[in-house]
C-alpha cells in the first residue's frame, strides 16, 4: 500500500514543477505550447529523508508524456490559462513484479488545470509599480480519465500488460497560487510562489491504484468480504524562490536563465476519514533556460528545465526534463 501511495505522489509530483511568475502576457497576446516531458527515478528517501537506491522490483518507474499549455490576456493584468501536464503518456515502464508474464506502466491522461490570473499590482495593474509585481490565480483541476484496475486486474490474469496507477488523481482539485515578484534591474527579477490544492471528493479504495484492487478481490474472492472504504487525497502545498535573468541576443531573441527552489508537501491521505500517516515532501532544484524568437513571422518560444531532487521525506526521489515549445500571438 505505501509503496502505490509512494509512486501516485511522485507522479503527481510533476505538475507542481511548472511554476511560471506574476507576469500576464499582457492583452490581447495568446501562447501555445506543447510540453514534452521524460520522468524517472530509481530512488527514494526514507521517513527520516535518508536516501536510498530501490531494487529489482521496487517501482522504480519512467515515463515519457506530451502536454499542452495555453494562455490569453483579455486585459494588462488579467490572465486565463490551461495546463494539461504531463498530458498523454507515450510510453512508460515501472519496474514491479506481478508473478506472472505481465509488464507495467502508467498509461494514462493527466488532469486538466484551469486558472484564472489576475495581476493587482504591476506596471500595468490596478495597484501600479515598477518595481514589484503581485498575481493571485485561483483555480481548478478537472479528471479526464480516470483507469479501470477491474479491467486491469483482467488484464493481469491474462497475462497482458498491466497500469498500476493513474497518471494522476481521480477527483476535481480546487486550487490555488500568489506570486510577488521583485523587479532588481532590466534584467533581473526574484519570484516567490506560495500555491496549493485542495482535493475535497472521495474514491473508493478498489478504485485508487491496481494494487488496492487486487487486495479488495483478494479478500472478496477469499472471504466474501466486500472491503471498500473511501479515501480521500492529502491536500498539497509548495512553496518555490526562483531568480531570473534575461538579456537580449543582437536583435533577434532573448535569451533567459532562471533556477527555481522547490518546496512541495503533499499531506496525509484518508481511509473512511482516518489518516494513513503517508504525508511527503520533496526539495528540488529545476534550473531552466529559454530563448523567445523575436524576428519570426511570429514570436517562438524554446525552454528546457531540469527538476534535480535535493532532500524528501517518504517519496520518490524524481528526476524530471521537460520543455517548452510553441508561438505567443498578437489577437
Amino acid at each position: 500500500m505505501k509503496k502505490t501511495l509512494l509512486l501516485l505522489a511522485a507522479v503527481l509530483f510533476v505538475s507542481p514543477a511548472f511554476a511560471g511568475d506574476a507576469s500576464v502576457l499582457g492583452r490581447g497576446f495568446l501562447s501555445l505550447m506543447t510540453v514534452p516531458v521524460y520522468y524517472w527515478y530509481s530512488g527514494e528517501y526514507d521517513e527520516d529523508g535518508e536516501y536510498r537506491d530501490l531494487g529489482d522490483g521496487e517501482l522504480s518507474t519512467n515515463y515519457a508524456s506530451l502536454g499542452l499549455a495555453a494562455s490569453y490576456s483579455p486585459l494588462d493584468w488579467v490572465g486565463i490559462s490551461a495546463l494539461w501536464v504531463p498530458g498523454v503518456t507515450l510510453a512508460s515502464e515501472v519496474d514491479v513484479d506481478l508473478g506472472s508474464t505481465s509488464g507495467a506502466d502508467i498509461a494514462g491522461i493527466s488532469n486538466l488545470s484551469l486558472g484564472a490570473a489576475f495581476q493587482l499590482i504591476g506596471s500595468k495593474a490596478p495597484i501600479n509599480s515598477e518595481r514589484f509585481r503581485f498575481t493571485l490565480t485561483p483555480g481548478v483541476k478537472i479528471p479526464i480519465n480516470n483507469v479501470d484496475f477491474e479491467e486491469q486486474y483482467e488484464n493481469y490474469l491474462a497475462g497482458d500488460d498491466v497500469t498500476v496507477v493513474n497518471l494522476d488523481k481521480r477527483v476535481i482539485g480546487l486550487t490555488g497560487k500568489a506570486s510577488l515578484d521583485y523587479v532588481i534591474s532590466a534584467k533581473w527579477f526574484v519570484d516567490l510562489t506560495v500555491k496549493g490544492a485542495y482535493y475535497p471528493g472521495k474514491v473508493d479504495y478498489k478504485d485508487y491504484s491496481f494494487a488496492n484492487y487486487g487486495t479488495y478481490k483478494y479478500k472478496k474472492l477469499l472471504f466474501g468480504v466486500d472491503d471498500n472504504p473511501e479515501m480521500t487525497y492529502g491536500s498539497e502545498f509548495a512553496v518555490e524562490i526562483d531568480p531570473h535573468f534575461s538579456t537580449f541576443l543582437g536583435l533577434n531573441a532573448i535569451f533567459s536563465l532562471n533556477c527555481p527552489l522547490a518546496f512541495e508537501y503533499v499531506g496525509d491521505t484518508t481511509m473512511d476519514g482516518e489518516s494513513q500517516d503517508d504525508a511527503n515532501w520533496l526539495l528540488s532544484a529545476i534550473p531552466g533556460v529559454s530563448v523567445v524568437f523575436i524576428k519570426t513571422p511570429v514570436p517562438l518560444v524554446v525552454a528546457l528545465n531540469y527538476g534535480q531532487p535535493l532532500a524528501g521525506s517518504k517519496v520518490a526521489a524524481s528526476h524530471t526534463l521537460f520543455a517548452y515549445l510553441g508561438v505567443v500571438l498578437k489577437l
